[in-house]
Parts: C-alpha cells; structure tokens; sequence
C-alpha cells in the first residue's frame, strides 16, 4: 500500500486489524487517533489474525503510514542528531514533509550547522545545494540561485526585503540563532510576495520548549587569533512547565587575512514560550545582533593598471583605511500566537519588528594606477547612517476540510508589512583630501577626511498587503493537488526623490505529487512570479517589474525507514524585463556613481538538480548536492555569469565504532565552476575576467571527552586554495579566505 494513505483509510484498516492490534503490545495507534500536535509520520505494524487450521492463505504483514493532519508539524531540528528535516513550510506555508512538497528542499539542520561550524547565514548559503554567495566587499554578500538573485530573507516565513547596495549586516545574521535554515530553489510567491524565481531562504529561530534544566557552554580558539565564547540555556520558569525561557548569548573577535582589518560580533537572543491553555499558545523572543569590523573594505581590488595590465596583488592587500568601520546593528522582536480549534482547525497571529541601524565610514579608491609607479588612483571617502524597520502582520486559519469523502487541508493567510528606509550622508572637503599615493605601498594610513554636516541621502516607505489561500488536495489516494493564489498589492514611495512606484499582481500556485510505491513519488509544479524593480537605465528612468514564469518536475523519495531522503529535479525558468548591467554607463545624477541597467527579455534558465541527504547507517550522516544551469538572455548571452553553472556541495560525518564510539569524524568539499565577468579595460578593449573552476575542502573530528564534554576541530579550506571571492564588481576582484582552522571545546548540561 502507498504511503501517504488518506486518514479515512487508515481508519479503516485499524477497524478491520483491531483484535491484532490489541493482542500487539509492540505496535504503535494508527496515526488516526494521533493528538493534533502530532510532529511525526506514525507507522504501525499490523499483523494479520492467525488463520483456522484448514485455512489455505496466510495474510502478509502490512505496513501502514499516515500523516497527521496537524495544525502545526514544523519539527524542530535540534537534539536529532539528523541532516535530515521531517518537515518544510517555507514553499507553500503548509507544513509538509520535503516529499510531499512539489519543489527542490535543502533544510540545513542544527546538526548541520554545529557539524560544520557554519556562523553566519552566508556560511549557510554556501552549505546548500544550488544557491552560492559571492562578496560585494568585504561585509555584503549576494546570493544566487539557479541564475538569479535572491533578494530577500525570511524571518520564521515572513519575508524580510533587504537591497545589498545598503547591506546592514543581513547577510551576516549569526547562525547561533537559528534551529534550522529552509532553502526552498524556485519561485515561493505563496510565502514571500514579491521576489525571484531562484530560491527563498527561511531562517527558522529556536524557540524556548525545554521543561528541564538544559544547556551548553562553548569556548572556541582559532586561526587569525579567534577568540569566542557562546552560551545557550533553556529552563522552565514554573513548576509545571507551562512558562519556559530560553537566553543565547555570544562574543568573538578574529583577525582578517586582510591587513589590520578585524571581525568583532555580539548576540543576545531571549525567548518565551507558554502555555496559556491546553489549546492556545504564546512565543515571543527578542533579538539583537552587533557587528563591528575595523579596516572593512569598500569595494575590492583593482583589476588593471593604467595600460591595461592585470593587477598582482596578494591575499592580505586591501584597499581599506586604518578608520574605517562599518558597524551594523540587528534587532528583531517576534510575538507568535497559536490557538487550536475544534476538528483540527487553527488560528495563528505574528506580529514582528525588524530593524537593522548601519553606521559606516568607508573608503573606496577607483581609477587606474600607473604599471611603474603606482600612482593614479583617487579616494572616495563615505560616511553614512542607515535605518531599516520593517513591521508585519500575519493572521492565517488552516486546519483539515471535508470534501467528496477525502480529507483534504486549506490555509488561508492575510499578511501586512511596512517598511521604512532612511539614509543620511556626511560631508566633506574634496579639495583637503590626501592623494592616494603608490598604491603598491598602501599601508592604510591615508587621513581620514574632517567631516562636516550629515544631510538626507535616501528614504523610502514600501508597503505590500496580500490576502493567499493554499490548499492541499487528495484527487486519489496516492495522488495530491496542491493549489494556491496570491493577490498582492505593494506600493514604493521614494520620498527622497519624489518617485512612486506601484504594482498588483495574482501570483498563482500549482503543484501535483503522485506516489509511486511507499519510498517514491513524482512530482510536477508551475507558478509565476513578479518583482517591482528599483534599477534604473542610463536615463534615469526605473525599470518595469520582472515577469517570470518556472516549471519544476522531479522525483523524491524515503529510503531507510525514512532516514535518508533523495531528490531529482529538472525546472525551466523564464523571465522578462530583468535587469542586467549597462557596462560602461552610470545614472545620472548620482553620487557616488550608481552604475546604470537594462531590462533584458526572454531571460531563461534551465537546468537540473541532485541531492541525498540523511542516515545511511546510525553512526552515518550525509548531505550531497549537484546542480547545473544554463541563464541566458534572448539573444543567447549568459546573464549573471558571476556566479557558476555548476556546484557540487558535499559534507559527511562518520562516528567510529566499537572502542571509539567516541570520536567522529568528518569532512567535505565544496566544487564550483568556472565564473566570469565581462568589462572594458582602461584602453577601451572589452576584456573578460574570469575565476577557473576550484574546490574547498572542509574536515573535522570530535572528541566526546566525557558525556557532558566534547573537543571539536574544524578546518575549512584545508588545502589552502587561492580562490577570487567575487570578480566584475566595479571593475575589482577579491581574494577569499585561506586555511582556517577552529577548535572548540563544548560543555552540555
């Protein structure tokens, strides 16, 4: 019999196995009479009854899965010990198990992340299957994902806007705070509204569930001269348990391999779970996250020299002051409310506040140094204050719906959110500026510049109300619709320009999965997907929304009792109107100098994807990945060659056996290829930069000293490979990271 069977079918084998269900003090309830808040798939063994003696058939043993219709199957990750997630809600906003979900799913688990020692979210990107991170500079990052951008982050699914040219610390949100990290590739417009066909990244908090004491201590030294320390304790504030708290805590600093630049970061995570009642229930948490480089680079390094010969600089060379400083601030405040109705149904309401502050003073040099002496280059000094706040509100009913004699599931979600944007820019006398100098002997002293009056730079308010509705069909039993609609109105007021941009738009939703035996299913979606742009062309003028369409057919498939799970995928990506860069031409009116777009049409991506994650065996964990894309343009030239084609991301752990039980070890490599970008060198001749295809090699081993103490090394990059971090950006290059080796040394109670 196919796995998932329908509750009602279920139902009816238990009535007809009943007596051996009672005499079987072995078998678990059929999933049935499971209680609502049921996270996991229940499995029962249902022996047949004994036949009479003169019986000529002997009924086989069979074995019955059912998922719980729940209200809430979101289980976290943490204390599994897994790579694997039973659920994912981040595609359609219902809780589904990555089978039954009709897109490519990578969730990198809490395992995962202590496995590897992933501390930001952009060390997480760089874990998942088909998305990559690429530097801007040194503190903002881009995301990509089968050829297109990804432009915004979700904060337990509500999704959270950010633009990378005022990056505030998003993509280095710390990894400590998060259970899990949902990496849906496609377009989720069900979930995020607006965004891109490429992927959306849910970023899925801890929350506070322990009744007993627990918690852990970690101190951790490393390469470049680490130094952090990390705390994380949860405990009930009653008796009962019904009031329970959670505090993560964590300080570190750590050299750059660029000269005098250093990494200092701060968090402070708090949360509150209760019981207000056997059916209602309340999250709230507070978040805050500092992080404050000295010496952070704006921009990168300089491609040519004045004659059109390639630059040589080595991996410590930077083009940062000793005074620079790009301070950026996190904070977050989440109210999670959750009542459980009659037959299943549930209400839930968020409200939350994201507000991310950035102060920065930054030094950029831009323009051709002579081959022989070095000089040439001028500065471009900037100092800015930024503020991003952004409030939400979600109310959404789902629960179970009665149709044609199938149980089927039906969500209903009204979400609200505001942002606003502010920037403010400091002067300064041009004429008092220091020159540059031989830029071969840049040492970072160059004078910070007398600043004057801060004035408005940029502000915006962006506002985006959508009303969805998703449901979950059962057409037969091994066959499952899943069918959605989005209406979204957004709006932009520039208030600093006097710009108004609008946009409405149904985003539809469509998705089949058929079962093909109890391990297997195919599975076939198509949406459309929509992005206002803020992009503007040689003229000034801002660019239409994108249009897209995507088309993703598969398989997935539960091996091993569900231990290890598999996905195949092929999808074709379409898109009109997106913006790709105007070499050469600048905005005008603009200062510093915003380089210009245009919308390129019938951009296409197309390509396929392949990823086994999970179990093998019990003391055997691994999570594998390979994709390959094509992105081209109508006239057949590759868009976003920045980031590669083709990745394969591999990372495994294996605990030894028998008298070694207590150690495991680890490791995996991170393969991409060959990345591009094409400009015009200071002679005017077009000239293509380029990064060969390289790969990362990461290992690592625990000691389990004790049982409540373990001894971790991780060395990322251990084969000391110099690698471009990024290449085209602003005519520049950067060198990425070399060897760097982190031990730890965590205490558990």
């Amino acid at each position: 019999m196919a796995w998932p069977r329908a509750v009602a079918c279920c139902t009816s084998l238990a009535a007809v196995a009943g007596p051996a269900l009672a005499q079987s003090p072995s078998a678990e309830p059929p999933a049935a009479t499971a209680p609502a808040t049921a996270t996991a798939t229940a499995t029962a063994t249902v022996q047949a009854p004994a036949p009479a003696a003169s019986a000529t058939t002997a009924l086989q043993p069979l074995k019955v899965r059912a998922r719980a219709m729940a209200a809430d199957r979101s289980a976290p990750t943490e204390g599994t010990g897994a790579y694997h997630a039973e659920s994912t809600s981040t595609a359609t906003g219902l809780n589904l198990s990555p089978r039954e979900t009709p897109q490519a799913v990578t969730v990198i688990t809490r395992q995962r992340i202590e496995d590897q020692a992933l501390a930001t979210v952009t060390d997480i990107v760089n874990a998942a299957t088909g998305v990559t991170a690429k530097e801007y500079d040194s503190h903002r990052h881009g995301y990509k994902a089968r050829g297109f951008d990804i432009s915004s982050l979700l904060h337990d699914g509500l999704p959270m806007a950010w633009e990378a040219s005022w990056a505030g610390g998003e993509t280095l949100l710390p990894a400590e705070f998060y259970d899990r990290v949902e990496v849906v590739r496609g377009a989720a417009g069900l979930v995020a509204g607006v965004g891109d066909p490429g992927a959306a990244i849910n970023l899925v908090q801890k929350r506070a569930t322990a009744r007993t004491l627990t918690g852990q201590a970690q101190l951790s030294l490393g390469s470049r001269s680490l130094r952090e320390g990390m705390v994380d304790v949860s405990a009930p504030l009653d008796a009962r348990g019904d009031l329970r708290g959670r505090v993560v805590a964590l300080a570190g600093q750590q050299d750059s391999w660029r000269r005098y630049a250093q990494d200092n970061r701060q968090l402070l995570l708090a949360t509150l779970g209760a019981d207000l009642g056997p059916r209602t229930q309340l999250d709230v948490s507070w978040s805050v996250q500092r992080n404050d480089p000295k010496g952070p680079t704006w921009g990168a390094l300089p491609t040519w020299y004045a004659d059109g010969s390639d630059t040589d600089f080595g991996l410590s060379d930077t083009t940062a002051a000793r005074w620079t400083r790009w301070l950026t601030d996190n904070r977050k405040l989440n109210v999670d409310l959750r009542h459980t109705l009659a037959g299943g149904w549930s209400l839930r309401g968020v409200l939350q506040r994201v507000q991310t502050e950035s102060h920065s003073k930054l030094l950029y040099l831009y323009g051709y140094a002579d081959a022989t002496t070095g000089l040439g280059m001028s500065a471009w000094p900037g100092r800015y204050d930024t503020e991003r706040t952004q409030d939400d509100l979600s109310l959404r009913a789902s629960g179970p719906l009665q149709l044609f004699g199938r149980r089927h599931e039906l969500s209903v979600n009204l979400h609200h959110a505001r942002q606003d944007f502010a920037a403010l820019g400091w002067g300064f006398d041009w004429a008092a500026l220091d020159s540059v100098g031989d830029i071969r002997a840049w040492d970072g002293s160059y004078a910070e510049p007398a600043w004057t009056s801060a004035s408005p730079y940029e502000s915006y308010e962006t506002r985006q109300t959508a009303l969805s509705a998703v449901g979950r069909f059962s057409l037969a039993d091994d066959l499952k619709l899943i069918a959605g609609l989005r209406q979204t109105r957004w709006r932009k007021d520039v208030t600093s320009s006097g710009v108004k941009l609008q946009a409405d738009r149904l985003t539809p939703y469509l998705g089949l999965v058929l079962d093909l035996d109890e391990r297997l299913s195919a599975y076939a979606s198509h949406t459309s997907i929509f992005k206002p742009q803020t992009e503007r062309d040689r003229y000034g003028a801002y660019l239409a929304p994108v249009i897209g369409r995507v088309s993703e057919v598969g398989l997935k498939g539960d091996f091993l009792d569900g231990r290890l799970q598999g996905q195949a995928s092929l999808f074709h990506i379409r898109q009109d109107g997106l913006a790709q860069t105007d070499t050469g031409q600048y905005v005008p009116g603009t200062s510093p100098p915003v380089e210009a777009s245009y919308a390129s049409e019938g951009a296409t991506s197309r390509g396929y994807e392949l990823e086994l994650t999970g179990s093998p065996s019990a003391d055997w964990q691994l999570s594998a990945g390979w994709s390959h894309f094509i992105a081209e343009d109508a006239q057949g030239q590759a868009v976003n060659s920045d980031h590669p084609r083709r990745t394969l991301k591999l990372h495994t752990r294996w605990r030894l056996p028998a008298q070694w039980q207590a150690v495991t070890v680890g490791g995996g490599v991170n393969w991409e290829s060959a990345v591009w970008a094409d400009g015009s060198n200071p002679l005017g001749q077009a000239e293509r930069v380029s990064q060969g295809a390289y790969a990362l090699v990461s290992l690592m081993a625990r000691w389990q000293v004790q049982p409540a103490l373990a001894l971790q090394l991780n060395v990322d990059n251990a084969l000391d490979k110099r690698y471009y971090s990024q290449v085209g950006f602003y005519s520049s290059y950067g060198w990425g990271a070399p060897r760097t080796t982190r031990l730890s040394a965590r205490y558990s109670f």
